[in-house]
């Protein structure tokens, strides 16, 4: 018995996790007394250059956060056939709740490259994609 409680729990903390989609397109899904459940955004700040955020949920590690906000950095920079990018800044920060746990909030300052720049802040758009896509087995 105590073994499917703790299944089951399991299961319910797996499945309150936030999703890998764009933040707004829960179609009205809310969370802990009307908070958004979370997502990604970017912003376009130069040709290049984006600041893109993941805002998890109470559910949410700050790793996943993280590699969230990662991945979709690689998507737009392969969307924009750049297959490098460099990355400026990082911050992660929390925001409180009165319910559940803190929400992480990670946010990547980042330019999209050409060409690796033999800098150890420069990465691979597609071995990003692949590893954090397989890491928590999203897409293909």
């Amino acid at each position: 018995m105590k073994y499917i409680l703790t299944l089951i729990l399991s299961l319910v903390l797996i499945g309150c996790e936030s999703n890998y989609e764009e933040e707004g397109s829960h179609a009205g899904e809310l969370y802990e007394e009307d908070y958004p459940a979370g997502g990604y955004s970017q912003i376009r700040i130069s040709g290049n250059g984006y600041i893109v955020t993941f805002k998890g949920n109470g559910y949410t590690s700050s790793d996943m956060a993280s590699d969230y906000a990662l991945l979709r950095v690689a998507e737009i920079c392969l969307e924009s056939t750049k297959p490098f990018f460099e990355i400026l800044e990082y911050k992660l920060i929390y925001l409180e709740q009165v319910v559940l746990n803190d929400k992480p909030v990670a946010t990547y300052r980042i330019n999209c490259l050409d060409t690796d720049k033999d800098n150890a802040l420069v990465h691979d758009a597609v071995i990003t994609y692949k590893t954090i896509t397989t890491m928590y087995g999203l897409k293909d």
